[in-house]
């Protein structure tokens, strides 16, 4: 899943960080520069913010993939169930086709018996009789 920067730039949480970077400052040294402890307390405080930003997001995955999760397993099972059918009516069809090429064949040979008959009925009609 790709991250859009710009959405996670808006989120609430960010801004109140971007906010706090944009107003901190630093306690000054007597001689140049920052307090080094100061500093560093700042950023602990940003590094405990980011990471309660993150928790909340881990959370929110867990949340989600816990909703996923059972769609997915849903989904394998429809796939794998319509794979059955598919397979299942192709079965059907050549059962059917044979059903039908064995009813043809069937009726052949009832129409050929019946040919038989009436041919054998006709033949004890014009015989003669003695």
């Amino acid at each position: 899943m790709e991250l859009n920067m710009e959405v996670i730039r808006r989120m609430p949480e960010i801004q109140a960080i971007a906010e706090y970077l944009r107003n901190i400052s630093f306690k000054r040294r007597v001689f140049g520069g920052v307090d080094t402890e100061d500093v560093l307390d700042k950023l602990s405080d940003v590094s405990l913010q980011f990471e309660a930003i993150i928790s909340v997001c881990m959370a929110q995955c867990k949340q989600h993939a816990d909703r996923i999760f059972p769609l997915e397993l849903q989904i394998t099972q429809m796939e794998q169930e319509s794979e059955y059918y598919r397979e299942l009516a192709q079965w059907h069809e050549g059962n059917t086709t044979w059903l039908q090429a064995q009813n043809d064949q069937l009726r052949q040979q009832a129409n050929a018996l019946w040919v038989q008959l009436e041919q054998g009925r006709q033949a004890e009609s014009y015989a003669p009789c003695y």
